[in-house]
């Protein structure tokens, strides 16, 4: 797994960890911490936490010299829009990882997430629609898909679209609806995804009990 925070979710980071030492036997969490307050609290808590492994924004960035190119000209918040097919492919090739699963902090699990990546049997992606009910179906023009959970395989399709949507996300990433180019901020990429990867990506519209 995948999330990144600062100081002001930490609180939150902490329930999606602690639920996932709850319910799922084995795993490993790559946080990274938008702040020293948040990666000092995980190496002084190491024990408590164990599975968190500590990323840093600088070592994306130095890795990343197009990212960090674009900061400075970014809203803090468009920045951590476009982290956010960053920080899995700068996972999935750096740790070499079979798979990555990123996750919004203030997500919690309820049961193990095991049949979720059971998907990867058959699909090289995972992701979340919003599942708008009718009363609300204009909201689709933010973006059929939520960026809260998405699972990338280290295939050729995963590195494909991570790095496709990276490029987009540096070229453009407003917190703002672009009703022209059908683009805002990190989301609305996602809706095209079942038309470039026919076949590799799954939706979750399904209900998923372990």
């Amino acid at each position: 797994f995948t999330t990144f925070f600062d100081k002001n979710y930490l609180a939150r980071g902490l329930v999606l960890i602690e639920s996932l030492q709850q319910h799922s036997e084995s795993f490993a969490i790559y946080v990274l911490c938008l702040d020293d307050f948040t990666a000092n609290f995980f190496h002084q808590n190491n024990k408590q936490y164990p599975q968190v492994i500590v990323v840093l924004l600088s070592d994306i960035e130095k890795s990343d010299e197009a990212l960090f190119a674009i900061k400075a000209e970014r809203r803090l918040i468009e920045y951590y829009f476009t982290l956010s097919p960053c920080l899995p492919l700068y996972l999935l090739k750096k740790y070499n990882l079979s798979h990555i699963c990123s996750l919004d902090a203030d997500i919690q699990f309820y049961s193990s997430p095991q049949p979720l990546f059971d998907y990867l049997n058959e699909y090289s992606i995972v992701i979340t629609p919003h599942k708008f009910s009718k009363e609300v179906s204009d909201l689709v023009k933010w973006g059929v898909n939520n960026v809260s959970f998405q699972i990338f395989m280290n295939d050729t399709v995963g590195i494909e679209c991570l790095e496709l949507w990276r490029e987009q996300c540096l070229e453009w990433c407003k917190d703002e609806l672009d009703e022209k180019n059908n683009r805002f901020a990190d989301q609305k990429y996602l809706d095209n995804w079942n038309i470039l990867y026919p076949n590799k990506v799954k939706q979750l519209y399904d209900n998923v009990s372990g």
